[in-house]
């Protein structure tokens, strides 16, 4: 599960997400099922 998550880190940052916080990485999810968490994107 760690190498996922790294990996998913890692996309956040190709997004330019890594100024933020570990939110980015729901932003990578949210972008890859095109589903949104929340209701603030």
């Amino acid at each position: 599960m760690a190498n996922v998550s790294q990996q998913a880190y890692q996309m956040a940052r190709a997004l330019g997400l890594n100024k933020k916080e570990g939110s980015a990485v729901v932003k990578v999810y949210e972008k890859l099922t095109g589903v949104t968490v929340g209701g603030d994107s």
